[in-house]
């Protein structure tokens, strides 16, 4: 904050001890805050770990219940995944479509978490559903921007009502359409109760690891140098409009190593096979770990299996060094030691004939 400026300073948040700046109840008063801000961390990094709120909440569901929400998050998932394909400005009809099949999906899946019957529910009654939910605040999250607009353009059941949409307002209900899914998607937990057990164990292993200093996994990334920071990105093809409302260039592929884990994805190929991305590290350097970053909104593991991590000296001659074929995430990434092994270039690709997309939203290299 600027000298002279307006606002709650740090003196007001973590107390003072001099009198001459301030007095004794002002440092009482930054003390509370500051206990308190202590205890919200602490509350927040037990949840993170133990994800109680979470296992609740799935084991109060029946089976059948559990088994309907993945169903619906299944469906939903492969829809807005199919949407990335349609990228074009003739495409956004077609994309609309999907993405109003597989909102009405999670919606249902979200009523189910919430006791609610959903399963025989037309589209528009699945939409009637959702607001009731967000005019009674019990949802915890608030919906984005432009969620009106979206919702309203959902919910146009008349046959040309996408077609007619002239091209720029077109771009700009697919974007707002998309942040609707994103954050529908983010509302719904379909994982089985010992999956949330399995993620509780590794965070609290990841987390044992950080604080006692231990082992090389994130206590080695913490005190090692991001090396991939700011340097060049190829790509195999790159998609216009990635993602949505980004323009027909897209974003650059420097949002890879940009240094930020985005809510969700800043590079994606086109549907082809065998994509890839490669990062020019500019000389030949020893590279200690690497972490891989897919995409954070959905579909872990639909179209981006099996991916290879490749090294090479001159950017022609690769060789592979470790390979996926599990599904990972932005929150749980792929983490691969390399063991100090040498490369200038670094590829990641999807092994596959069969049509693919690369899509990721950070790559971090960390020297030994």
């Amino acid at each position: 904050m600027r000298a002279g400026g307006t606002g709650t300073s740090a003196i007001a948040i973590f107390g003072c001890s001099r009198s001459s700046v301030c007095g004794k109840g002002d440092a009482k008063d930054g003390r509370r805050l500051l206990a308190g801000v202590l205890r919200s961390f602490g509350q927040s990094l037990r949840e993170y770990a133990l994800q109680e709120k979470a296992e609740r909440a799935v084991s109060s569901r029946s089976a059948e219940q559990q088994a309907r929400i993945r169903a619906f998050v299944r469906a939903g998932d492969v829809r807005l995944a199919a949407t990335e394909s349609l990228a074009g400005e003739r495409q956004v009809p077609a994309a609309l479509v999907l993405y109003r099949e597989g909102i009405v999906f999670i919606i249902r899946a979200l009523l189910e978490a919430r006791g609610k019957e959903s399963s025989d529910q037309p589209a528009a009654e699945a939409f009637r559903s959702l607001a009731l939910l967000v005019e009674s605040g019990e949802l915890p999250e608030a919906p984005p921007d432009g969620f009106d607009d979206a919702r309203a353009l959902l919910t146009d059941t008349r046959p040309l009502a996408y077609d007619e949409l002239p091209a720029a307002l077109a771009l700009s209900r697919r974007a707002q359409v998309e942040a609707m899914a994103l954050w529908l998607r983010g509302l719904v937990d379909a994982r089985a109760p010992r999956q949330i057990k399995v993620s509780r164990a590794l965070r609290i292993g990841t987390i044992a690891l950080v604080g006692l200093g231990i082992g090389f996994g994130v206590s080695k990334l913490a005190s090692s140098k991001n090396i991939a920071l700011g340097k060049s990105v190829q790509l195999s093809s790159q998609r216009p409009e990635c993602p949505a409302g980004s323009g027909e260039a897209g974003l650059p592929p420097s949002g890879l190593v940009d240094g930020t884990v985005s809510a969700g994805y800043d590079i994606c190929t086109k549907a082809e096979a065998r994509p890839w991305a490669k990062l020019d590290l500019e000389q030949v350097r020893r590279i200690g770990t690497v972490v891989v970053h897919n995409r954070a909104d959905c579909c872990w593991g639909n179209y981006d299996l099996p991916v290879v991590l490749e090294l090479s000296d001159d950017g022609t001659n690769f060789r592979e060094v470790a390979r996926r074929t599990t599904a990972y995430t932005a929150a749980d990434p792929w983490v691969i030691d390399l063991d100090d092994q040498s490369a200038r270039f670094v590829k990641l690709r999807i092994d596959s004939n069969e049509t693919r997309e690369l899509v990721l939203t950070e790559l971090e290299i960390y020297a030994p």
